[in-house]
């Protein structure tokens, strides 16, 4: 579940602490600790309104995490095969 790590990479680089972010949310900050830790996985509704305050795509953010799930079950070969597919995934979603 490694759309937490995503989560929790683009609520700092927009500078917004979890208790910040999890108001904008409207989720409890102890709930987004629980994502970015990957204890729990977002419902739609709340991936929907992080891409609202991200002002991205619900889908890039959910990609994002697959690729990275992805990336880190099979470092060697990912990597091989998409070099640079974290940044450009990240500058996707953060509009580089």
């Amino acid at each position: 579940m490694a759309i937490g790590k995503v989560i929790r990479v683009i609520r700092k680089h927009n500078g917004l602490s979890q208790r910040e972010f999890a108001g904008m949310v409207g989720i409890s900050q102890t709930s987004l600790a629980l994502l970015e830790t990957s204890k729990t996985f977002p419902r739609d509704e709340t991936i929907l309104k992080m891409a609202e305050v991200f002002d991205t795509h619900p889908l890039l953010i959910k990609i994002a995490g697959i690729g990275l799930q992805l990336y880190e079950e099979r470092e060697k070969t990912f990597r091989t095969a998409f070099p640079d597919f974290n940044e450009r995934a990240l500058a996707l979603i953060l509009r580089r």
